[in-house]
C-alpha cells in the first residue's frame, strides 16, 4: 500500500445540532488519531480553521424582515428554511446573517452543481435589492 507523502483534505464539518456536530469533530479526530498510531511513519496534521456552530436568527429580525420586503417588491415568495449556509461562522460570532439565492439550481457546492440559467438575472437583482435596502436602513440608524 502507497500512501504519498503530502496530502490535504479539508473537512468542514455543519450540523443544525450541537450535539451531533461535537460528535462528527470527535469523530474525525478519532479517525486521524487512528491513521498516525496505524501509520507512524506519516506525518499528519489537524488544524481548525474556523469552528462554525450552529446559529440562526428570528424570521422577525430586522434583517429577515428586510430581505423580505426586497423579495416581494421583485414577486419572490419569501421562503425560511434552516441549513447549513455559507453564513454559519458569522451567524455563530452572533453577526445577523442570511443566505439567499442567486439563482435556482441544485447539488450547491458539488461536481454535480446545477444552475437554471433563466433564474440568475432575477436572483442578481434580488441580491442588489437586499444590499440597497439594508444599506439604507442602517444609513437611517447612524
Amino acid at each position: 500500500t502507497w500512501i504519498y507523502s503530502k496530502n490535504k483534505i479539508w473537512y468542514n464539518p455543519h450540523s443544525e445540532n450541537t450535539h451531533y456536530f461535537e460528535r462528527t469533530k470527535k469523530l474525525l479526530h478519532d479517525i486521524i488519531e487512528q491513521y498516525k498510531n496505524i501509520y507512524p511513519g506519516i506525518s499528519i496534521k489537524s488544524e481548525v480553521y474556523a469552528d462554525s456552530i450552529p446559529g440562526s436568527i428570528s424570521s422577525q429580525h430586522p434583517l429577515c424582515l428586510l430581505v423580505e420586503e426586497a423579495q416581494k417588491s421583485l414577486n419572490i415568495n419569501p421562503h425560511y428554511d434552516s441549513g447549513n449556509t455559507d453564513g454559519d461562522i458569522s451567524l455563530a460570532a452572533r453577526i445577523p446573517t442570511v443566505t439567499i439565492g442567486t439563482s435556482i439550481g441544485w447539488n450547491t457546492h458539488s461536481l454535480s452543481e446545477y444552475m437554471e440559467k433563466k433564474s440568475f438575472c432575477l436572483g442578481l437583482k434580488q441580491v442588489f435589492s437586499v444590499l440597497y435596502s439594508v444599506a439604507s436602513f442602517y444609513w437611517l440608524l447612524y
